[in-house]
Formats: C-alpha cells, sequence, structure tokens
C-alpha cells in the first residue's frame, strides 16, 4: 500500500551503520558519490534498526557532515563516504548550500538541501 507524508520526515531501516548527520539512501545504506541524494539521518544506526530521516525536498536545513573546510553559502555536493563536501567529484550531485561554514573534516554543519537529481558544478 502507498503512503503519503507531508512533513519532510520519515523512517528508514538501515543496511549498514550509519552515523547521524550521515546521508542514506532509501535503502538504508550510506549515500555515496553517485547515489541520488534522499535522506539524512537524524540519528546513528546499525544495520536493521529503523532511524529517521529528513528527506531531501523538507523546508528548511539540515545538519550534515563535511568532509573538509567549506565556506558558507557555497554548493555543496555528495562525497564517497557519505558527507558532503563544496568540490564536485564527477558522478556526484549537488546536495544543497551551506547555511554554515566547517572548519575542517566531521565538523557537521547547517545545509539547506535542494532536492534534485542533477549532476555536475
Amino acid at each position: 500500500m502507498s503512503q503519503y507524508n507531508d512533513t519532510g520526515y520519515g523512517t528508514v531501516i538501515l543496511t549498514a551503520t550509519v552515523a547521524q548527520y550521515q546521508r542514506v539512501t532509501a535503502l538504508g545504506a550510506v549515500g555515496v558519490l553517485a547515489s541520488i541524494p534522499f535522506g539524512v539521518a537524524r540519528e546513528q544506526g546499525i544495520s536493521g534498526e529503523a532511524i529517521g530521516v529528513a528527506f531531501v525536498n523538507k523546508q528548511g536545513t539540515t545538519k550534515m557532515i563535511a568532509i573538509k573546510a567549506i565556506a558558507k553559502g557555497v554548493k555543496v555536493y555528495t562525497t564517497t563516504v557519505g558527507k558532503v563536501t563544496d568540490t564536485f567529484a564527477t558522478g556526484g550531485f549537488v546536495v544543497g548550500v551551506s547555511a554554515e561554514a566547517a572548519g575542517a573534516d566531521n565538523d557537521v554543519i547547517e545545509v539547506m538541501l535542494m532536492p534534485s537529481g542533477v549532476t555536475g558544478a
């Protein structure tokens, strides 16, 4: 049976270990470079657990993990490890715009998500 959700939040059953604020796929795996942006983990979890997800089409912003220093107000893109970067890589996707700066790898920053299946810089 199909469902309807207009809150911008949902649940996925994990198929891998996922950190809080890491990108996740619809199948519950860590979102990698070439996976179309789906959502962001609102909590950490391990395979088999159900966790809350902020969908990429939700209004407002969400927290995400940076893979390096990122300036405020720039486009952020997918990476191979479920984090975001300001450097486009072939096969990657636009995730959104940084609403605050990151100083280093593993900093958690606020991101305005941009739902899109669009690759490119």
